[in-house]
């Protein structure tokens, strides 16, 4: 993905490009360590940094005044009835109020800017408040039992 910067209200989201990640590493990964915290072992740190250096996923952060609040992170895939979807499976920061509607704006960008047929969200039953009024639904619940 191109270097897609877009600056809303008092928020800078930028791509983080893979040469760029080393730079912004340190404050990137207390935001995302809180995220795998939250995961329940689905995603850890060290996979997700390495797929981001595969290129596999890509990292935006949202920030203001050269201090980031968020994080959140891309994947545009196809379902298998070939509809290409933007998947935001990860998603952090600090004072939502003041960025989420920045977030969902550059999310639709991206999603047209890729061709994308839709956009899902990976979240906590929290985000549904947030989401709403956007537009965004829930669809889906996951039943888990450890074993």
């Amino acid at each position: 993905m191109g270097e897609i910067k877009y600056i809303e209200k008092q928020h800078m989201i930028s791509a983080i490009q893979i040469p760029q990640l080393y730079a912004v590493w340190a404050d990137v990964e207390p935001i995302l360590e809180r995220v795998v915290e939250e995961s329940h072992g689905d995603i850890s740190v060290r996979s997700t940094r390495n797929r981001l250096i595969a290129g596999e996923l890509q990292l935006y952060v949202i920030s203001r005044m050269d201090e980031i609040d968020a994080i959140f992170v891309t994947d545009v895939q196809l379902s298998e009835t070939g509809q290409r979807v933007l998947l935001v499976p990860i998603i952090g920061g600090n004072n939502m109020d003041a960025w989420i509607d920045d977030a969902i704006f550059t999310w639709r960008k991206l999603a047209e800017e890729l061709m994308c047929d839709r956009i899902i969200g990976l979240g906590r039953k929290g985000w549904e408040r947030k989401l709403k009024p956007h537009g965004l639904k829930v669809t889906h619940v996951n039943y888990e039992l450890e074993m």
